[in-house]
């Protein structure tokens, strides 16, 4: 598991200078779409720590005033850009690095190949599975070596 983390990782150092420029990019949107009197559009660092506060999920609609429609159109795009792309990348590419880490270490696919028998087996309760096996008599058990 932790090679596997040490790889994505690596992955996700390489990305970072990357992630950074859009990173300040959406802090200069976010600077541009909000009026000058809101708390996060003091300053270039008010801005960041907003835009990564709203990147934690703290933000709640409620608090944009009438006439802030570009500031709610910043809070989408940041979170389709943090949430949505960034995250789910990252967590992608731990999984294919956690599956090839598993190759690596003998993890042999052969033994999870199931058929129906085993996934009916797996997925109804005892009652309900042995009523499916009797309307399927084709249905047997994989035998194993």
């Amino acid at each position: 598991v932790w090679l596997s983390v040490e790889r994505s990782a690596s992955y996700l150092l390489r990305l970072s200078p990357l992630l950074l420029l859009v990173f300040l990019g959406f802090v200069v949107l976010g600077m541009s779409a909000g009026n000058k009197v809101h708390e996060c559009n003091r300053n270039f660092g008010a801005m960041a720590s907003c835009s990564l506060l709203i990147l934690s999920g703290d933000y709640h609609p409620a608090q944009l005033e009438p006439g802030e429609s570009f500031r709610l159109i910043y809070v989408i795009l940041l979170f389709c850009f943090g949430r949505l792309i960034v995250a789910n990348t990252w967590l992608s590419i731990l999984m294919q690095e956690y599956h090839g880490a598993r190759v690596e270490a003998g993890f042999s696919p052969e033994t999870y190949k199931w058929r129906e028998y085993d996934w009916v087996n797996w997925c109804m309760p005892w009652p309900l599975n042995r009523l499916y096996f009797k309307l399927r008599p084709s249905i047997v058990p994989l035998q194993t070596k």
